[in-house]
């Protein structure tokens, strides 16, 4: 799914695959770029904890790919190392940033080694949002894949209507026409008007990097 400067979802294309296998997700996006994706724009990328699709995206946009990691995941997955009945005594802070992050991973480090781990792993790019100073909404809507997941289950709701696939091209084009139908109800992004600020970040961001590795050379 790619948003666009009018805050308009698409979806941009589909692959079936394993979500741990790194060439499904290179050939989606080499079909992407092959269709008129710029290689070389500075773009943010919201994505869930999988490797796989993180070392594509690294490895197929380099230095011009800024990522988000999924914070609806993130809380997600350290709570899982902890017991039901620590859950609500545990907040995930993501306004107060890094420091109510790490702050929280030392309180989880002794009693729950695991947790602590889960959560600082990926930290930095679980706030990039906060690094790019995104205004409010949008930087709400950026810091989960809950617009992604949203279209998989509208797209989910298609495919159970279909009782049987005859093969894997049939499945496909039932999940084209679920992602379509999808595409039919959605909206603008919240926070939408804010994506110039985004932009101009993702492009100062570029150009810092540019000019560090310049130096560094």
């Amino acid at each position: 799914m790619g948003i666009d400067t009018d805050g308009k979802k698409q979806i941009l294309g589909l692959r079936e695959g394993g979500t741990e296998n790194s060439e499904v997700v290179k050939d989606l996006l080499a079909d992407l770029i092959f269709r008129g994706l710029n290689q070389e724009e500075a773009r943010l990328y919201v994505l869930d904890g999988g490797k796989a699709l993180h070392s594509a995206v690294k490895a197929t946009f380099g230095e011009r790919c800024t990522i988000q990691r999924c914070q609806v995941h993130k809380k997600r997955n350290v709570l899982s190392y902890l017991p039901e009945s620590e859950h609500e005594n545990v907040s995930i802070d993501y306004a107060q940033a890094k420091s109510a992050l790490e702050s929280l991973a030392n309180q989880l480090e002794y009693r729950y080694p695991s947790a602590a781990s889960s959560l600082r792993e990926g930290l930095e790019e679980t706030l990039t949002v906060h690094r790019l100073k995104v205004p409010g909404l949008l930087r709400q809507t950026l810091s989960s894949t809950n617009a992604m997941e949203s279209a998989n289950s509208s797209c989910a709701r298609t495919l159970r209507r279909v009782s049987c696939f005859k093969n894997g091209g049939m499945t496909l084009r039932h999940a084209a026409a679920g992602f379509l139908e999808a595409e039919r109800s959605f909206r603008r992004v919240r926070g939408y008007k804010q994506i110039p600020v985004l932009i101009a970040s993702l492009k100062l961001l570029t150009v810092t990097d540019d000019a560090s590795i310049l130096k560094s050379a």
